[in-house]
């Protein structure tokens, strides 16, 4: 039925109750899954599953069947879906935030996919934090280069390089020791290897 509503459908097809559901509730509740539907559950692809979290409360319905065992339910979804190698993001919050989670994801899913990313490679990527706009950007700079700066004169005391007191070095200092668990240090790079070797004990610090 997913198969024949794929072809008939205007962007997305979203599928709730699939082959992997029933796969995993037939061995929740029966111990075992015929091998038909195992296999079958394995071989079928979407390009993203979501898994939705446990962190909103339970509403019975027709279907759900009891409020106990919510997060030995869940627990066994996310550890298929790991074994399994499917892409899945878990969708937490209540149901405005899920939804526009939801939508956002899946606009930007479906611009990683015209630009050649498996949805692998989308997951790997949310899950680090990076906005994928930012992945965009940066392929854009591999494509056409970073514009060339033109150098109108070396950096000296004054200009372009500050030359710190003793007392301004140690009430800097003093301020990071009381600061340094709310601030985020950033990565210094060093112009050349002349410069590496200079700044060698400042690389020694941020790293200790």
């Amino acid at each position: 039925l997913e198969n024949q509503k794929l072809s008939s459908a205007k962007k997305y097809l979203f599928c709730d109750t699939n082959l992997m559901v029933t796969k995993v509730f037939s061995e929740m509740y029966y111990g075992s899954c015929d091998p038909l539907l195992n296999d079958a559950a394995l071989e079928h692809d979407y390009d993203l599953f979501f898994l939705t979290d446990i962190d909103v409360p339970w509403e019975k319905d027709d279907i759900r069947d009891t409020p106990d065992g919510r997060e030995t339910v869940f627990s066994v979804f996310k550890q298929t879906l790991i074994n399994t190698k499917k892409p899945f993001i878990t969708l937490s919050g209540n149901k405005e935030n899920r939804l526009a989670k939801a939508t956002a994801i899946i606009n930007a899913l479906t611009i990683a996919k015209e630009k050649g990313f498996s949805s692998a490679d989308f997951v790997g990527i949310y899950e680090h934090g990076i906005p994928f706009e930012k992945i965009i950007k940066q392929l854009e700079i591999f494509k056409n280069g970073i514009a060339k700066s033109n150098l109108i004169s070396p950096a000296t005391i004054n200009n372009g390089i500050l030359s710190l007191t003793e007392s301004d070095f140690e009430e800097k200092a003093a301020f990071f020791d009381l600061q340094n668990e709310n601030l985020k240090l950033k990565k210094f790079v060093p112009a050349s290897g002349a410069a590496s070797r200079m700044f060698k004990f400042l690389t020694a610090f941020l790293n200790d």
